[in-house]
């Protein structure tokens, strides 16, 4: 970093956000650094990030998720670097907080930007989290100002949003955007709470304690995430988890993220060392491997938590109206040998035209088509459908989960559901009963980035020296199909993913499709009906 060029104000499309964010990295990681070692080397490195994003004429407002993570850069580095500052440091690092970051915010808020007034996803927890770190800086030097963002965090508009990691912490906006989500959440609890001696309640919402087992559950055995809803499939490190090990009295947290960076490889942040425990972690006891998150309507099941070959599936019900969603209801992905063998290619690029408008659902990556899921008469799920797990068992030996995905379908089919299940840890049955159809076209579909191989009715898949087998039970008779997974320029291309499709030998008013995916040469299971398919229910995690 010493030697990196500062930040400069360049847009990439519409957004300043890379250089915010590059701002935010730099800031905290030199200026946490020399509150450590004292070196002046990167005192000074610190100074002169701050002293360019300062000069900047503004930190794009309209696309305010720029101006609150700059404001949190400024923020840190004034605080943290206080008494190494000159006075016309601190006057110029202040004076840029508050024109560039406290003032367009506080017009925000009184003109209710949606952010601030809707709350319908990540830019709250952003926005206000932003804002607060750089209200609460310099509050002294600009009082009603501060107070404007203070007094709106502590309104009820903050927690009625934050209400939607209830009952169980799951995110409806996916992994990806959790991380981005309860980092900003973490900065507002924190900083709340070490300046004032209050979180306001916030952080007694329900959902809020147990988020982090929802970190804990998405991330499969080969340390890929389930990537829904505009996600990567690798996840970001997640210092949060840290800090809330602590805030919470959740061990585990702790043991997970320290777990993950030491498997991933990945450097940690500065924010990692500062919300480490000052004491040994004690003992941690895991949760059960399985877990259904009652308020997205998402599943996991897995096997032993210690093992990094084991064979894991994700299974995705939910919303297709949710923030930043897919048409994907019933959509999974598979892991297994410490593979992905069933993929979600994830977002596409943000800049293309409506992507979050008109054209949205036009797009591949977006669309039915290219999810694990049913594709009926071609088409895209209804957009507004929702499809609910109807049941779920975390038993060690057949855990399942089973999702209603008629809503998704209608009126092309009357009734269509999916169970996913996990046999003793290592194979997965792929259930789907289809009623109603009439001559509707019902294909089965995944996405994989191994090599395919078909043979009559089933498919050797290789990747990276490993093999798994795909079987199809029923229909009798299908046609199974390896097809590239193509999209348009310029949209994302991915020459290496193959969509296996199962066409039936012909349509008819009902429809069973049975699957078997296994790493081994063991036999399936007797095929029952998913109305008997039958284990302990239990509880969301708490």
């Amino acid at each position: 970093m010493l030697d990196e060029p500062v930040v400069e104000p360049t847009l990439v499309g519409s957004r300043l956000l890379a250089q915010s964010r590059a701002a935010l990295h730099r800031i905290s990681t030199l200026a946490g650094l020399y509150l450590i070692d004292g070196d002046p080397r990167k005192l000074a490195r610190a100074k002169a990030e701050m002293r360019s994003a300062a000069a900047f004429t503004d930190w794009n407002p309209s696309h305010f998720l720029d101006v609150a993570e700059m404001t949190a850069a400024m923020a840190l580095g004034y605080d943290w670097l206080y008494p190494d500052l000159s006075p016309d440091e601190r006057a110029q690092f202040r004076a840029a907080i508050i024109s560039k970051g406290l003032e367009p915010g506080v017009q925000a808020i009184d003109t209710r930007a949606f952010w601030a007034a809707e709350g319908r996803n990540t830019w709250t927890e952003v926005c206000f989290g932003g804002l607060s770190l750089g209200a609460l800086a310099v509050a002294e030097h600009a009082p009603a100002l501060a107070a404007s963002v203070i007094t709106a965090i502590g309104s009820r508009r903050l927690a009625t949003h934050l209400r939607r990691f209830a009952p169980d912490g799951g995110d409806v906006e996916g992994p990806g955007y959790w991380g981005y989500s309860t980092m900003y959440l973490t900065f507002l609890l924190s900083a709340l709470d070490t300046a004032l001696g209050t979180d306001m309640g916030l952080g007694q919402i329900e959902g809020l304690a147990s988020t982090g087992q929802y970190r804990m559950y998405s991330i499969g055995s080969s340390g890929r995430q389930f990537n829904y809803a505009d996600a990567g499939e690798w996840p970001d490190a997640a210092p949060q988890m840290l800090w809330m090990a602590r805030r919470f009295d959740r061990p585990e947290y702790a043991a997970h993220e320290r777990a993950w960076l030491a498997r991933s490889r990945a450097a940690p942040s500065i924010l990692h060392v500062l919300w480490s425990a000052r004491r040994p972690a004690p003992a941690v006891s895991l949760p059960a491997t399985s877990a259904r998150f009652r308020g997205i309507d998402v599943a996991m099941l897995g096997g032993d938590w210690r093992d990094k070959a084991g064979t894991w599936v994700a299974l995705k019900g939910g919303s297709n109206a949710a923030s930043l969603g897919h048409l994907d209801l019933g959509s999974f992905v598979l892991d297994a040998l410490g593979q992905r063998w069933a993929v979600d290619l994830g977002p596409d690029f943000y800049d293309l035209p409506e992507y979050f408008g008109p054209l949205r659902w036009t797009y591949f990556r977006l669309r039915t088509e290219s999810h694990n899921t049913l594709l009926v008469n071609g088409a895209n799920q209804d957009a507004t459908a929702t499809a609910p797990i109807v049941a779920f068992s975390d038993d060690s030996y057949r855990a399942f989960a089973i999702a209603d995905l008629s809503a998704a379908y209608r009126p092309a089919v009357a009734h269509a559901r999916r169970g996913v299940a996990l046999i003793d840890g290592r194979d997965v049955l792929l259930q789907d009963e289809i009623e109603g159809a009439g001559s509707a076209d019902v294909v089965w579909q995944m996405a994989t980035r191994a090599q395919v191989t078909i043979s009559g009715s089933g498919a050797v898949l290789r990747q990276n020296g490993l093999s798994a087998t795909l079987r199809v039970i029923e229909p009798a008779g299908a046609v199974l199909r390896a097809e590239p997974a193509v999209a348009p320029a310029p949209q994302i291309a991915q020459p290496d993913v193959a969509i296996v499709r199962v066409v039936p030998p012909a349509r008819g008013s009902s429809l069973r499709f049975v699957l078997w995916f296994s790493t081994g040469d063991r036999s399936p299971p007797a095929v029952t009906p998913l109305d008997a398919w039958s284990g302990p229910e239990v509880r969301a995690p708490q």
